[in-house]
């Protein structure tokens, strides 16, 4: 159950990281049926780098910084399925620019690749935008609507270690461009297993255009059908405070770049599931 629990607010943490700009990570868990899972979070972006076309680092105009407050919702329809959906509240900031509001919102499917083994799912969303605001970078989303498709597992290496792996194709109503994504995590109990409460997590996504396009709109800090390419590692430490209830704290870093920001962000979240 603590996997579970922590792999649902590893989603949705994840997921604000990407400014609801970019595939959620797909994730590997179903919820049991009648189950309800919500997870609330806040964290913050910042940017005052980015790579160039020739993955050179140069100083940007303005920081970028953008905070926000997640929430996100998940409930086992069924042993097959499980319907999610989310939002941010946000602030985007850029110099003198400044704007707040809701982000996009995020809904989706999830089902089971294989009936009789857990952690192996497909994972369709749809990003809609709550606004057409495309002035670039203080955006709160991305302004267009979009769609997800992704797969993704996880596997017990040993009694203290579990990873995983998750593919994903995006899709974008113009001007923005269709992307590839990918992510690699790893994760573990900290002390003993039988009473551990503590555990870890880490991550290494990237995203690529699938082509190029010169006049893209300036991205800021999120993901959204941008012609760049990204490489970001992750690290994040969980606490179960009791059955069903979980804390995560962690952070993200911008490794490297074509065409994108050198962000670093930070985060904290709490999950609540309650059980049919």
């Amino acid at each position: 159950m603590l996997c579970d629990v922590r792999h649902s607010l590893t989603t949705a943490c994840a997921t604000a990281l990407l400014l609801s700009a970019t595939m959620a990570q797909a994730g590997s868990y179903l919820q049991s049926e009648g189950d309800l899972n919500y997870s609330i979070g806040v964290g913050y972006l910042s940017a005052s780098r980015e790579w160039d076309n020739r993955g050179e680092l140069q100083r940007l105009p303005c920081r970028n910084d953008y905070l926000y407050n997640s929430h996100y919702l998940e409930y086992g329809y069924s042993y097959y399925y499980t319907l999610f959906g989310g939002t941010n509240l946000a602030q985007s900031k850029c110099g003198a620019e400044d704007t707040t509001g809701v982000g996009d919102v995020r809904v989706g499917l999830r089902g089971r690749l294989d009936q009789t083994r857990n952690h192996r799912a497909w994972q369709l969303e749809l990003n809609i935008p709550t606004s057409d605001d495309e002035s670039g970078r203080t955006r709160l989303g991305c302004g267009v609507v979009g769609l997800a498709g992704s797969v993704a597992r996880k596997d017990d290496v040993s009694a203290r270690l579990t990873v995983g792996a998750e593919a994903g194709l995006q899709l974008w109503d113009a001007p923005l461009l269709h992307q590839v994504e990918g992510r690699l995590s790893a994760s573990g109990a900290i002390g003993e297993l039988s009473q551990s409460r503590w555990n870890w997590n880490a991550g290494l996504s990237g995203h690529v255009p699938l082509e190029a396009q010169d006049n893209n709109p300036d991205a800021s800090l999120s993901d959204c059908g941008t012609q760049g390419k990204s490489l970001r590692g992750s690290l994040a430490l969980g606490y179960r405070v009791a059955s069903g209830k979980y804390l995560e704290c962690g952070n993200s870093l911008g490794l490297w770049g074509v065409d994108t920001t050198k962000r670093v962000g930070f985060f904290c979240g709490y999950s609540h599931r309650w059980k049919r």
